[in-house]
């Protein structure tokens, strides 16, 4: 389930007021919205406090760094407090969430595996052989592949492997093969490879 960002931190003066000015604007007259624990009144006046740090600090002065710092750790935790607040209510309704101003955490299938890329399916010297293999897919724990021996009507489930590769072997000499793989994660299974062809040998 997707969620908004709430740290902050990490992002310079300049860019934490940009984001909390994007949060201030997600927020005003936002109906799903309505109670934040910082409301846009006040983050609207640490807001307009930040863009005066940030001013005054530029000569460098010691004692303006350090005000400016205590502004940023104040928007930084407004933010905190507020993005606590619209993944509870919003509970991943991604239109609430986008229209909250924050930053959105990565997609909600980020768990499931990618695709797998470049499967290449490679003649050899032995007998009744193809080398099979591809490259790994992100999230992928391990990989199912399967064979088809018409052209790709129909599939068989050929053999589960945690690694990249494959020799497949007790094949018919002169006999076309087609493979594709799948690759299976925490969160379930990722989307078919192309599908990669060879003659056995």
């Amino acid at each position: 389930m997707r969620k908004v960002r709430i740290d902050y931190s990490g992002l310079v003066a300049s860019k934490l007021l940009e984001r909390s000015r994007f949060v201030h604007d997600g927020l005003n007259g936002n109906l799903t919205l309505t109670s934040p624990p910082v409301t846009v009144v006040v983050l609207n006046t640490q807001n307009t406090a930040l863009q005066s740090a940030i001013s005054a600090a530029r000569n460098r002065d010691t004692h303006a760094l350090a005000l400016l710092r205590e502004a940023k750790a104040v928007v930084v935790e407004s933010l905190r407090q507020n993005g606590d607040y619209v993944n509870s209510i919003a509970s991943g309704n991604e239109p609430v969430l986008t229209g909250s101003g924050f930053e959105l955490s990565k997609d909600a299938t980020s768990g499931f595996p990618g695709i797998v890329e470049k499967i290449e399916a490679k003649f050899t010297n032995i007998p009744g052989t193809i080398d099979l293999f591809w490259k790994r897919a992100k999230l992928a724990h391990y990989y199912n592949v399967f064979v088809s021996t018409d052209g790709g009507t129909t599939w068989a489930l050929l053999n589960t492997v945690i690694g990249r590769r494959i020799l497949v072997d007790r094949l018919i000499s002169n006999k076309r093969y087609m493979f594709k793989v799948v690759p299976i994660g925490v969160q379930g299974t990722g989307p078919e490879s192309d599908i990669a062809s060879q003659v056995a040998y």
